[in-house]
């Protein structure tokens, strides 16, 4: 029946759709003791096919491994309807007419489960031999519980035991009604439809071993053909039927003590022939300590047809049945008479009744008539409403034909996306390679910067020298002074001699406008070479912050400026302000208060540690090294540094140029990342461990005083991978931390831009866009989460379970968890 209702559907379903070759397999997944038969149908909708204007053949055929090609089954000429049989199968059947083949296979095996192949052959107009296939492939699964297993042990002893008489049958059987399970029949043979027949098993667990406890875990009857009859499992308190009883009775119960035994029945009013056969009946018990035993016993029952006798004593019985029921007649017929009596008298009650009920009946016809109007009424309301469905069905049509073309433009876009996923693929080589270039470039970078730091050393020197060149021009000028008074004196002395005096004096006058000309070009040359001095020595302070972001010295005495005041980074890598002017220069200054906008007034630890702030101009230096970033200097590529907000960071010195503040790590695992909103605001973790969490309120604080990129440092199977972004932002709390992300440089592939604006989500604040769970909990991290993740860096450590690990797509997929992991930030100049 349930074929028949699919080919029914698979009829309509041709009628509706375009022309076209089809091939039906049902089931597609079978399995043995299961699967009664299996049916393959090929067939033409509308007896034609697209691209084929006359149909020469049709054929079926299955895949073969052996000879790694399709075996053609059964092949049918159209035109005369003869078909031709290819291969033989022991338990089948063939159907087939007008562009049709239909296959039934009798309960198929794992051999069947193949590859079917539909194939018809025609012409058109303009080419012959046209071939236009259709494939449906049939899957086998091995289904396995312990009543399947156990049918199937059965059936292959029966199949061994069939030799045995049945007299012999019969005698084992009365043997073990006394053995542990007992299985009896309340006949060996009965005849059809007729008598009655009871099966009873019972499992006896006080004959199993007296010292030992044993309870019945289930218990079944089966027939070798029909299969299962009914069974009972443990905690059960009625019997489970497998099959459709009809007429059948089904009881049963397990014990759990000695004292009662197990038992399961079954009842029939009337046998039929296909009921003759084996019968199974099997007990599955556990002893105290676990261990299991199974029982099995088996009858014959033999179900005949009645002959003569067997109706003839059915009929004396009957005959018996109609004399009792005689008698009985005739008592009645007393009782009859006597209810007559009663009756009469009750008739005239009755009649009066009627007259009030025919009254009654009037008004009920009239309600009746109003009643049916109503009821017309209904009906055309009805016509109407089916007149509705007739057109939703219409509408429903043209939906499916509209579905179907959107399959065919889906499949459209998937091969559109597969070739858009290669040019991505070609991309990120490219991006690999562009990378390696970018590393060479950076070599490149850092062997000019120690180009820069010669030239810096160079420079220095040269400003030494043009001290050296001022103290020179200081000595002529004072020997110019000397040499002058020394004109003046001589002046004096020629005024003795008048008669020379004139003559000296003009001489003189010559000499000194000639003195005075070479002194004036001397001090403008001075001059000159000063401002020459000072730009160099401007040139020198530009450029050495422009290359580290910060004056790198041994001391104060080494700084040459035009400024009184210089912010320095010691070789110490102390950071200091300067004094360049008064008495020389070369002052460190420890305590400065200009203004009052620092509170001087604090306790001891905050004098031996130092505070205030250096663009403030109020400060006590104390111990602590004030920097400003962690663009520091140093031979370890991991510095912890105080910044001069009093804020104490784990600093990256070396990877890309250094100056990275490090605001998540993950290392060994021995710090738990699945915590709740407040711990993820504020902090957590150890720099002395090395795993830790720097705050999304830090974070948000720093990356909303400029502009920051964010790198991701990754390493998975010992391999290294990074993703860089632009523009990394977090936003307030009340925003959510929301994430903000600009443009991806790495090798790591882009997962972050699936998560970018997108919020913070915890597992006490859930603010992903799932419906159905919380992200968190069912990832086991904290992130910024969306439906849920492509990256879950702050998952379970280690962890290679589905989407709950420390995940990046790119890298480890669903399943798999990185074993390193810094995430950083930099200010971009």
């Amino acid at each position: 029946m349930a074929l028949l209702l699919h080919l029914a559907l698979w009829a309509s379903l041709v009628s509706l759709s375009t022309s076209e070759l089809l091939i039906d397999v049902q089931p597609n997944v079978i399995s043995e003791e299961l699967t009664p038969k299996l049916v393959i149908n090929c067939s033409i909708s509308n007896n034609q096919v697209q691209q084929i204007d006359m149909i020469k053949s049709l054929s079926l055929a299955r895949y073969n491994e052996n000879i790694k090609e399709f075996e053609v089954l059964y092949y049918l000429e159209a035109a005369t309807l003869n078909l031709t049989q290819h291969v033989q199968f022991q338990r089948s059947q063939i159907g087939f007419g007008n562009k049709y083949i239909t296959l039934t296979l009798q309960e198929p095996t794992q051999s069947d489960a193949r590859v079917y192949r539909c194939n018809v052959i025609g012409d058109n107009a303009k080419v012959t031999n046209i071939s236009v296939v259709s494939k449906k492939e049939v899957r086998y699964e091995t289904i396995s519980t312990p009543l399947i297993d156990e049918i199937r042990r059965l059936k292959k002893e029966a199949d061994k035991n069939q030799c045995s008489s049945t007299n012999g049958e019969i005698t084992d059987n009365k043997k073990k009604v006394r053995s542990k399970l007992s299985f009896v029949g309340s006949s060996e043979v009965i005849n059809e439809f007729i008598e009655p027949f009871t099966l009873t098993c019972s499992c006896q667990v006080s004959n199993l071993h007296p010292d030992t406890n044993y309870t019945v875990e289930f218990m079944y009857i089966l027939h070798e053909t029909n299969g299962v009859i009914a069974t009972i499992n443990k905690g059960q308190l009625v019997v489970t039927a497998i099959q459709d009883f009809g007429n059948k009775n089904v009881k049963g119960e397990l014990s759990d003590t000695k004292l009662q035994d197990s038992y399961l029945r079954v009842t029939w009013k009337d046998l039929k022939s296909s009921d003759s056969g084996k019968y199974f009946c099997g007990a599955h018990v556990i002893d105290a300590e676990g261990r299991s035993e199974r029982l099995n016993e088996m009858v014959t029952v033999k179900v005949k047809l009645p002959t003569f006798d067997d109706l003839v004593n059915v009929i004396q019985k009957l005959l018996i049945l109609v004399y009792d029921d005689r008698e009985i007649l005739q008592d009645n017929e007393q009782n009859i008479k006597s209810i007559q009596n009663d009756l009469s008298t009750n008739v005239l009650r009755i009649n009066k009744d009627l007259d009030n009920y025919k009254e009654n009946f009037i008004r009920i016809n009239t309600d009746l008539d109003s009643k049916q109007q109503n009821i017309i009424n209904i009906k055309q309301d009805l016509d109407n409403q089916k007149l509705n469905i007739i057109r939703i069905n219409e509408d429903l049509d043209s939906k499916e034909q509209q579905f179907t073309q959107f399959n065919i433009d889906l499949d459209s876009k998937q091969q559109t996306i597969i070739r858009i996923d290669k040019d991505l693929n070609a991309t990120e080589h490219s991006i690999i390679r562009i990378d390696k270039d970018l590393n060479a470039t950076e070599h490149s970078i850092i062997r000019i910067n120690k180009d820069l730091n010669a030239t810096e050393h160079s420079i220095i020197r040269i400003d030494k020298d043009l001290n050296a060149t001022e103290h020179s021009i200081i000595r002529i000028n004072k020997d110019l002074d000397s040499k002058q008074q020394t004109i003046f004196s001589i002046q004096q002395d020629c005024k003795s001699t008048k008669k020379d005096f004139n003559e000296y004096k003009q001489n003189m006058s010559i000499f000194k406008e000639t003195q005075e000309t070479v002194f004036l070009n001397l001090s403008s040359s001075l001059t000159e070479v000063k401002q020459e001095v000072e730009k160099v020595s401007l040139e020198l302070s530009d450029g050495a912050l422009s290359t580290t972001g910060y004056k790198h010295t041994a001391s104060c005495r080494q700084v040459r400026s035009i400024d009184s005041r210089v912010i320095v980074l010691l070789a110490s890598e102390l950071q200091v302000m300067c004094d360049t002017k008064t008495d020389g220069g070369g002052w460190i200054i420890f305590q400065r208060r200009i203004n009052g906008k620092v509170d001087f007034y604090r306790g001891w630890k905050e004098y031996r540690d130092g505070f205030g702030d250096y663009n403030i101009g109020e400060f006590y230096l104390g111990s602590y090294k004030h920097i400003a970033s962690c663009q520091v200097r140093s031979i370890d590529s991991r510095v912890i540094v105080l910044l001069i907000s009093g804020l104490k960071v784990m600093c990256d010195t070396k990877t890309d140029g250094g100056g990275w503040i490090i605001f998540q790590r993950r290392i060994n695992g021995k710090v738990d990342f699945y915590r709740g909103w407040k711990e993820y605001r504020d902090g957590f973790g150890d720099y002395n461990i090395g795993e830790f969490y720097l705050g999304n309120e830090i974070i948000f604080n720093l990356t909303s005083t400029g502009k920051y990129d964010l790198r991701i440092d990754l390493e998975f199977n010992n391999t290294k991978y990074f993703a860089q972004y632009k523009d990394f932002k977090v936003l307030s709390e009340t925003e959510k931390y929301k994430l903000q992300i600009g443009n991806y440089l790495g090798n790591a592939s882009n997962q972050l831009f699936y998560h970018n604006n997108t919020f913070f989500t915890t597992y006490d604040s859930d603010n992903d866009e799932s419906r159905n769970v919380n992200c968190a909990v069912d990832s086991s991290g904290a992130w910024w989460y969306y439906w849920c993740h492509d990256s879950n860096l702050n998952g379970k450590w280690g962890s290679k379970l589905y989407k709950q690990g420390m995940n990046w797509y790119g890298v480890t997929e669903d399943s798999n968890s990185v074993s390193f992991t810094e995430m950083k930030i930099r200010e971009r100049e």
